[in-house]
């Protein structure tokens, strides 16, 4: 509780890097580990503390690490248990934004390099790393603005710099018959999505290989690496403007409450897009 209090009132934006929600994840685990050493005192990333504080949980789900499976011990998939928190996994996740009200989460995870697209298209996913900002309904506009802006364009623009390759986040259905892709769910049981809607901007970012266990994990950790790093610099670069955006979005919002329609279900909407696979 102190802890909190004192970081929440030192002037500076909160940003919570999470990982590991499935235990098949490793490199997210990792970048995160080598995120937290570069942090450190005289770590090339040192220097971002005097901007912003960095909260980081690198193993969200250490059941499912310890067997390199996706759900927790009792079976849930943690990723989705945002809105119910049925499991102590979630509701800690859910405590800790709660106490330090971050300014901008970041999700960090992996995608499967083979799976359905292999299944579905005998072709494998090609990009390197996966980037999405929340996308769930009744998340205030200058929230979204802010995700897309100072967290998800200069992502890809890192990676890009880096030669890494990137897209906007999609996948498969799980129906067999269905060749379509979607980005990632919209409900507000995502981490992403529910820390949206308590005014933080955030940010999906998962690199290719949940399927490849150890193998190229070096470039599954260096991407992730990458992303995050240039996540957290833009997030210290505009420390001010987030901290003026969460406290109008804060009031705005309470100046609306009782008075507003509220969407309770949203859906994709279609449109063409080029994908290219392996």
């Amino acid at each position: 509780g102190s802890q909190a209090t004192s970081l929440n009132s030192n002037g500076k934006p909160t940003v919570l890097l999470v990982g590991g929600q499935h235990g098949d994840e490793p490199a997210s685990t990792e970048a995160l580990l080598l995120i937290a050493r570069e942090l450190s005192q005289g770590g090339l990333l040192a220097p971002l503390l005097q901007q912003i504080n960095i909260l980081i949980v690198p193993r969200a789900n250490p059941d499912a690490a310890a067997t390199a499976s996706r759900l927790t011990a009792d079976g849930t998939d943690l990723a989705h248990d945002h809105l119910l928190l049925s499991t102590p996994e979630a509701q800690a996740l859910a405590r800790m934004i709660r106490n330090y009200r971050p300014a901008a989460v970041l999700d960090l995870q992996e995608v499967a390099a083979g799976g359905l697209l292999l299944q579905k298209f005998q072709a494998v996913q090609s990009y390197d790393v996966l980037v999405q900002p929340a996308g769930t309904a009744n998340t205030h506009e200058f929230i979204n603005k802010a995700a897309l802006e100072w967290l998800s364009q200069p992502v890809r623009a890192a990676l890009n710099q880096a030669e890494i390759s990137n897209e906007w986040f999609f996948q498969p259905s799980p129906e067999p018959e269905d060749k379509s892709l979607s980005m990632a769910s919209l409900n507000p049981d995502t981490l992403i999505n529910a820390s949206s809607l308590k005014n933080s901007a955030a940010l999906l970012i998962a690199s290719r290989g949940s399927d490849l266990g150890r193998m190229h994990i070096q470039r599954r950790v260096h991407s992730l690496v990458t992303a995050t790093t240039a996540a957290l610099r833009a997030t210290a670069e505009k420390s001010r403007n987030l901290l003026q955006v969460e406290s109008f979005v804060s009031r705005d919002i309470s100046a609306l409450a009782c008075r507003n329609t509220l969407t309770v279900q949203a859906k994709q909407t279609q449109e063409q897009r080029t994908i290219q696979m392996l």
